[in-house]
């Protein structure tokens, strides 16, 4: 089975804002690219979860940026 017959898809892709391939401006922050909860997974706390671990690998970062 791959991926793309998956309906059900958690994940969160984030990463350095300085090394993102977006055009920002945001030195010193952790960017977020994609977060994506859905289908039989929304509404169980696991966006909450994947947002949790963000925050945390970004504690010495001046904060988080979405686009």
């Amino acid at each position: 089975m791959s991926l793309k017959d998956v309906k059900h898809k958690v994940f969160i892709e984030y990463g350095h804002a300085e090394e993102a391939w977006a055009p920002i401006d945001a030195s010193g922050y952790m960017l977020i690219n994609c977060f994506w909860v859905a289908g039989s997974y929304k509404g169980q706390g696991y966006g909450k979860k994947l947002l949790k671990e963000c925050l945390k690998d970004s504690k010495d970062k001046n904060g988080v940026v979405v686009i």
